[in-house]
C-alpha cells in the first residue's frame, strides 16, 4: 500500500473510537491550557491584597506566561517534527503538573513570575502540537469540526476555571486553584501514556525505530489491515519541504510573517481581555463574584465563535471571513471602552466579543495548520504562536502600565482597538496572496 494510499485511507475512511479517544485528549490537554492560561486572573486581585503588588507588577506576572509560551513555541515544539508529537505533548503535560502544583508555595512575586513563565514554556510545546495532531487524527469529512471543537477546550478550561475560582478560594485560599489546574495536567498526561499515539504523519515522514510496528498497530486499531512493510517515502512537493526552507523560502517565510501578526494582535487583545477583566469589572463597580463569572458568559462566546468559524474555515473565502472578524473585534473592544458603569451591558459585549475575538483566531489557525506540510507543521505552528504570544506580554504589561498611569477604560481600549486592526490587515495580505496565487497551502489529502 502506497504512502498516500495509507493517508488517504484513514482520511477518507469513518472515523473509530480510539481516533475520538484521542481527539479528546487533546481537549482534555486545551482545557489545562485553558485553565493555565486563566487562573492569575482570578487570583490576582487576592495575591494583590495579601502582598501589596502594584498593577504594573500584576503585568510583569500575566505577561511572563506568553513570554514563557513564546519560548516553548519557538524553540521547543519544532522538536516535535523531530522527536514526535506524542512525546512532546506527554512531556509537555507532566511538567505543567509540576509548575502549576509548586505555585502555592511560593513566598514572593519573583518565585511566582518564575514559575509562571515555566508554565508558559509547557503551553508553548502543548498548543501547537494539539492542532496538529487533531487535524491528522481527523478524516477529511470531520478535520475542520474537530479542530474547532479542540480549541473549545481552551474555552471549556476559562470556564471551568471561573466556575471554581470563587468557591476554591473563599474555602482554600488562592493557591487551592493552581492544585486544581496540576490535577488537570496530570490527568492529561497519564491518561495519554495509554490511550494517545503517535502522529502517522511523524511515522511516515521520519520513520523513527519500530516505524513499521507502531504504524501496523495504530492500522489495527482503527480497523484497517496491516501492511507488510513501510511505502516508499515521498520526495516531491510540500512533502520534501524542511524547516531550514521555512526560513529560506520567501513565500513560505512571508506567509508565516503575516500568519505571527495576525497571532501576535490576537494575543495582544486576548491576553489584555483574559487577565484584566475581572480587575476592570470590579473597579467598574461590579461585585467579585460577578466579575469572576465573567469568564463563564466569555467562554460561552468563545465556544460559540470557535465552531462558527471552524465551519467558515471549510469555505472558499475564509481569511476574509477571518479578517471580517478581527474588524468586528476591533469595533466591540472600543465600544466596551466607552460603555458606562452597569453590571450587566459589559458580560454582553464580553461574551460577542469573545465570539469574534476567539472565533476568528480559531479559523486561522485550522487554516495555518493546513497550509503548512505535515514535515514542518509543527515548526511552522511553532514559529506563528512564538511571535503572536509576545503580543501576549506586550498586552498584559502594556494594561498594568497605563492603569499605573492613571489612564482610564476610554483611554486605553482604543489602544487595543487599533492593534486588532493591525490583525485585521494583515489576515488580508494572508487572503491576497492566496488569491494571486503566490502562496500556496499544502494539499487537502496531507492534512
Amino acid at each position: 500500500m502506497p504512502q498516500t494510499d495509507v493517508r488517504e485511507l484513514l482520511k477518507e475512511s469513518p472515523m473509530r473510537w480510539q481516533q475520538f479517544l484521542a481527539v479528546a485528549l487533546c481537549i482534555l490537554a486545551n482545557l489545562g491550557d485553558g485553565f493555565d492560561s486563566a487562573v492569575m486572573a482570578f487570583a490576582a486581585p487576592n495575591i494583590s491584597s495579601e502582598w501589596g503588588v502594584a498593577a504594573s507588577t500584576l503585568g510583569v506576572v500575566f505577561g511572563v506566561l506568553a513570554l514563557g509560551t513564546m519560548a516553548g513555541a519557538f524553540l521547543l515544539a519544532p522538536l516535535a517534527d523531530r522527536y514526535g508529537r506524542r512525546v512532546m505533548i506527554l512531556s509537555a503535560s507532566a511538567f505543567l503538573a509540576v509548575t502549576m502544583a509548586l505555585v502555592p508555595f511560593v513566598e514572593n512575586v519573583t518565585q511566582l513570575i518564575a514559575l509562571r513563565f515555566l508554565t508558559g514554556v509547557g503551553v508553548g510545546v502543548i498548543f501547537p502540537n494539539l492542532n496538529v495532531l487533531v487535524i491528522e487524527y481527523s478524516n477529511n469529512r470531520l478535520g475542520n469540526l474537530l479542530a474547532s471543537t479542540m480549541h473549545i477546550g481552551f474555552a471549556l478550561g476559562l470556564a471551568v476555571c471561573s466556575a471554581v475560582a470563587a468557591t476554591l478560594i473563599a474555602a482554600f485560599g488562592w493557591q487551592a486553584i493552581f492544585f486544581f489546574g496540576a490535577a488537570i495536567n496530570a490527568t492529561v498526561f497519564l491518561v495519554g501514556l495509554y490511550y494517545l499515539p503517535e502522529s502517522l504523519d511523524f511515522i511516515l515522514a521520519k520513520r523513527p525505530p519500530g516505524a513499521l510496528e507502531k504504524l501496523n498497530k495504530m492500522l489495527i486499531r482503527w480497523g484497517h489491515p496491516p501492511v507488510e512493510s513501510l511505502p516508499l517515502p515521498e520526495t516531491s512537493g510540500y512533502e520534501s519541504r524542511s524547516l531550514r526552507e521555512l526560513l529560506t523560502n520567501r513565500t513560505i517565510m512571508f506567509a508565516t510573517l503575516l500568519f505571527g501578526i495576525a497571532a501576535l494582535t490576537h494575543y495582544f487583545c486576548t491576553h489584555f481581555k483574559i487577565n484584566w477583566t475581572p480587575q476592570i469589572l470590579i473597579d467598574a463597580g461590579i461585585t467579585s463574584t460577578t466579575a469572576m463569572s465573567s469568564g463563564m458568559l466569555m467562554a460561552l462566546g468563545s465556544a460559540l465563535g470557535t465552531l462558527a468559524y471552524g465551519k467558515l474555515a471549510s469555505s472558499r473565502h475564509a481569511l476574509w471571513w477571518v479578517c471580517g472578524g478581527y474588524v468586528i473585534a476591533a469595533i466591540l473592544i472600543f465600544i466596551i471602552g466607552e460603555l458606562p458603569s452597569d453590571p450587566v451591558l459589559p458580560l454582553g459585549v464580553l461574551c460577542l466579543l469573545s465570539f469574534f475575538l476567539v472565533g476568528s483566531w480559531i479559523g486561522l489557525l485550522i487554516l495555518a495548520t493546513r497550509f503548512y506540510p505535515p514535515a514542518m507543521r509543527s515548526a511552522g505552528l511553532g514559529f506563528m504562536i512564538g511571535i503572536g504570544r509576545f503580543g501576549g506580554v506586550l498586552g498584559s504589561y502594556t494594561a498594568g502600565m497605563l492603569m499605573d498611569r492613571g489612564w482610564e477604560r476610554a483611554d486605553f481600549f482604543p489602544v487595543y482597538a487599533m492593534v486588532s486592526i493591525v490583525g485585521a490587515f494583515a489576515v488580508g495580505m494572508l487572503a491576497i496572496m492566496l488569491v494571486a496565487g503566490r502562496a500556496k497551502p499544502a494539499p487537502e489529502r496531507q492534512a
